[in-house]
């Protein structure tokens, strides 16, 4: 009896008998992409480590591969690693650091747009200036190239304002309170052990936050999906500044992250972004994003037949990522679908032959902040 294989669109077949195809149930499945990266530009490193990104995993590997050592094989600087060091006793898995003898932004944009990472943080020596560059790279990134991460920022001490009747403003003079920064997190406040010694304690209480920021960015950055920074306990004693209870609910009202001391320690009050959203939440979102992103651009557009049974195929491998998500109580409540606006009978619009328009929502899982608790006697 004749046999094999056949393909409806291959050579018919002649004899009689039996022929087999073999079919994939669904196109490649959506992976997880990168977690627990960093991306940082770190200057004052050796020459040879200049102009260049490197993936740093260890301290031991930061100064191999970003030191150079004295004629008593000793190294030299080793004190312009201590930002990369912070990174990674925060929790990150991986730092990206781009070496640079000067500062230019443009070169360091360019540079980290190849590369996946979920957080960005400026070492401690960038002006205050370079904050604002970072803030519309961050925007530019995802609304342009569909790049999504998280940067940390200093949120500055500045002068206070003094209000009628002499009464001085708890909040910052130029305190941002800008709605349409989800993926920017300002630090407030940072470590007493960070302050400066300039003797102007405006310019002291800034350098804290200048210090604590690469350590806040490990810590979101190592921080799994399914969990937040809310409350989390930090193994330091000592903060920079303290704040009133007014004081806490007006900062966090700002959309600014928060360092308490209490009789236990230190923690960090509530992780937030500038707009107020969870840090969770926006974490969960990049990664829905990026991952889903990289797999289209690796294995998707142009390999899949814009037809039913290619859109089944892409809506399949879609809602499997994000079931997978969901045994991990990361969301839950999913649907994936044909956007009706551009597909099916009631359609507003018709898409072009090579475009497909999909709908996802899902209900992101919170973590327990508030607890109330009525006690009947």
């Amino acid at each position: 009896m004749a046999g094999g294989t056949w393909d409806p669109l291959g050579e018919e077949k002649v004899r009689p008998g039996l022929y087999m195809r073999f079919v994939d149930a669904a196109i490649a499945q959506i992976q997880n992409g990168p977690r627990g990266v960093v991306a940082m530009p770190v200057k004052d490193l050796a020459t040879k480590s200049h102009n260049k990104v490197h993936e740093i995993s260890s301290v031991r590997e930061a100064m191999e591969k970003l030191l150079e050592k004295d004629a008593n094989n000793q190294y030299v600087n080793a004190e312009a690693i201590e930002p990369i060091k912070k990174v990674l006793q925060g929790g990150a898995n991986k730092v990206l650091v781009f070496c640079t003898g000067t500062w230019n932004f443009e070169a360091i944009s360019n540079a980290f747009e190849k590369y996946d990472f979920n957080v960005f943080v400026l070492a401690p020596h960038f002006l205050n200036g370079y904050t604002n560059l970072v803030t519309s790279w961050v925007n530019d990134c995802r609304e342009k190239l569909g790049k999504h991460f998280i940067a940390v920022l200093p949120e500055l001490e500045q002068q206070e304002q003094t209000l009628a009747g002499g009464e001085e403003s708890a909040q910052p003079a130029t305190a941002n309170t800008n709605e349409d920064e989800p993926y920017i997190v300002r630090l407030r406040n940072g470590l007493q052990s960070d302050m400066g010694n300039s003797g102007t304690e405006m310019d002291d209480l800034n350098e804290a936050i200048y210090q604590f920021a690469p350590y806040i960015a490990g810590v979101i950055a190592g921080t799994k999906l399914n969990e937040s920074i809310t409350y989390r306990r930090l193994p330091f004693s000592g903060v920079s500044k303290k704040f009133t209870h007014m004081e806490i609910q007006n900062e966090l009202s700002q959309g600014n992250l928060v360092i308490v001391e209490d009789k236990y320690g230190l923690r960090i009050e509530q992780g937030i972004t500038k707009s107020g959203d969870k840090i969770r939440a926006i974490r969960v979102r990049q990664a829905v994003a990026e991952d889903i992103r990289r797999e289209a651009e690796s294995n998707y557009i142009g390999n899949l037949n814009n037809d039913e049974d290619g859109q089944v195929a892409l809506l399949s491998a879609i809602t499997a990522y994000l079931e997978r998500m969901e045994q991990y109580s990361v969301l839950t409540d999913i649907q994936v679908q044909l956007d009706p606006a551009y597909h099916g009978k009631k359609a507003n619009y018709k898409p072009n032959p090579d475009s497909v328009y999909v709908q996802i929502s899902y209900t992101d899982i919170d973590s327990m902040e508030r607890i109330f608790i009525t006690v009947t006697l």
